[in-house]
């Protein structure tokens, strides 16, 4: 047995918060709503009461629901094991993953479980070793396999050391310098101005506007 309301929503673009608003009101009175009207496409099939009460003249709802932002608080972590110990370091890495040691899930959790140590640079020996005195497991050892299948991850969790380069530091290249082309020598007449004679020579200097070498002025 229950009881059915209707309410009139001011934002019927909001229905969604404004129902949120008027739930949350309600059960601040120990009131509990049903939340499937919360989607406007809700059916709600109409039933006969002839002492229903209407009131027709109400105001539209305009309250709209905003979730309460909550105080950052400063989370500080502690371990219970040094930070040395990789088989604690390796717990609780999948703890963070949310992988546990629960029936159905411990031959993956030892997959993972291996294969962390692996990274840690732990031995096939001694994660046997630690997971058979741990978690009891004797008769079935095929997660050791992913030290083999992820065997280029061994060691890899080690701090990263600075890269040295020994290469021996060469000389700049230089271009070689062509060698010079010899300067060619153009045959061109040239005249006497006092006899009008024309000789045949070879000169390297350029020729000025009387028609003999330039370095004759000089």
């Amino acid at each position: 047995l229950g009881y059915w309301g209707l309410v009139p929503l001011a934002y019927s673009k909001r229905h969604k918060k404004q129902f949120e608003a008027l739930y949350y009101e309600f059960l601040s009175h120990g009131i509990q709503l049903d939340e499937r009207p919360k989607n406007v496409a809700s059916l709600r099939g109409y039933s006969h009461d002839e002492d229903a009460y209407y009131n027709h003249s109400a105001e539209p709802y305009t309250k709209c629901y905003t979730k309460p932002e909550l105080p950052k608080v400063a989370v500080t972590r502690s371990y219970t094991a040094p930070i040395s110990d990789p088989f604690a370091v390796v717990t609780r890495t999948l703890e963070k993953q949310g992988i546990a040691f629960v029936k159905n899930n411990r031959h993956t959790y030892l997959w993972q479980f291996a294969r962390l140590c692996n990274r840690f640079g732990v031995s096939r020996e001694q994660c046997k070793a630690h997971v058979d005195s741990v978690y009891g497991i004797h008769e079935n050892t095929n997660w050791l396999d992913s030290y083999q299948r992820y065997a280029t991850e061994a060691g890899t969790y080690a701090k990263p050391q600075p890269k040295v380069s020994h290469r021996i530091p060469q000389p700049a290249k230089h271009k070689a310098q062509q060698p010079k082309k010899p300067e060619v020598c153009r045959p061109y007449h040239y005249c006497v101005l006092q006899t009008g004679v024309y000789f045949g020579k070879s000169v390297t200097n350029e020729i000025n506007e009387h028609g003999y070498p330039a370095s004759w002025d000089n």
